[in-house]
């Protein structure tokens, strides 16, 4: 196996990048944005996919913006505030055709679960928040990706520090 400063330049730019390329906090305009989609419907679901750290204000966060919090298995965040049974919940046909969120802000990867993956692909406006540049959008239907540390900018969210000082 040759070392990756010896491939041909050709190859060294289609190798995948290994190294985490997102920043630490998200700009202003990124913050006021995710701000903004949290605020514009009440019928909203903050999904919490695997992530290398699952921020502890995410159950915080979805009490703000008074959306369920929905937490995989691979989360950790199967905590006081997230659905305790989201996941039989989903998987029943009349409570998920009844339940389709607006929109779903998905930290992390993707659900692993069939019936997450379908509620994903239902929800008509997706924002995926991907630290870890998994594979999160399986249907690449999501608006807009923004990829920082939640632990960087939750708290920001939760002071209402998104907007600039007032």
């Amino acid at each position: 196996m040759c070392p990756q400063n010896r491939l041909p330049r050709s190859h060294r730019e289609l190798s995948p990048r290994t190294e985490p390329t997102s920043s630490a906090a998200p700009g202003p305009e990124e913050l006021e944005a995710l701000e903004r989609e949290l605020m514009s419907t009440t019928r909203g679901l903050i999904l919490a996919g695997s992530m290398r750290e699952s921020p502890a204000t995410l159950p915080g966060l979805a009490l703000r913006a008074g959306w369920p919090l929905l937490a995989e298995p691979t989360s950790n965040l199967r905590v006081p505030g997230a659905l305790a049974a989201g996941q039989f919940l989903l998987a029943d046909p009349w409570f998920a055709d009844a339940h389709v969120p607006d929109v779903v802000v998905q930290f992390g990867a993707a659900p692993t679960s069939r019936a997450g993956l379908e509620l994903v692909r239902r929800a008509p406006r997706l924002v995926i928040v991907d630290p870890d540049h998994l594979v999160a959008d399986p249907h690449r239907k999501a608006a807009w990706t923004l990829r920082a540390e939640p632990a960087a900018f939750v708290p920001d969210l939760l002071e209402g520090r998104a907007s600039g000082p007032t």
